[in-house]
């Protein structure tokens, strides 16, 4: 019976090995694929949206100012009417 232990003791030994070399080999193909992400990201797509980003930011920035600008146009357009129907107003009483 001690043989018949020892023999399927060294099949459960080489069985668990077995699997453990196949969980290490899963583990180096996870962290490879990983490192092939983490390139493309770091070296590709992180750039290229941080260029849009600021090109979006300078865009933006461009017509609040324009907007802005536009607004006091428009601003200084109505106080200016504002005043020359006041000064009509008084002229008519």
């Amino acid at each position: 019976m001690k043989m018949v232990d020892e023999t399927v003791d060294g099949i459960e030994a080489k069985y668990v090995s077995g699997l453990s070399a196949v969980m290490v080999a899963t583990i180096q193909e996870a962290k490879d694929r990983i490192s092939q992400i983490e390139y493309i990201f770091c070296s590709q797509l992180f750039p290229n949206f941080q260029s849009k980003s600021k090109t979006f930011e300078k865009v933006y920035s461009e017509a609040r100012l324009a907007a802005c600008d536009a607004w006091k146009e428009r601003e200084k357009a109505l106080l200016s009417e504002i005043e020359e129907l006041k000064l009509e107003n008084q002229r008519v009483k």
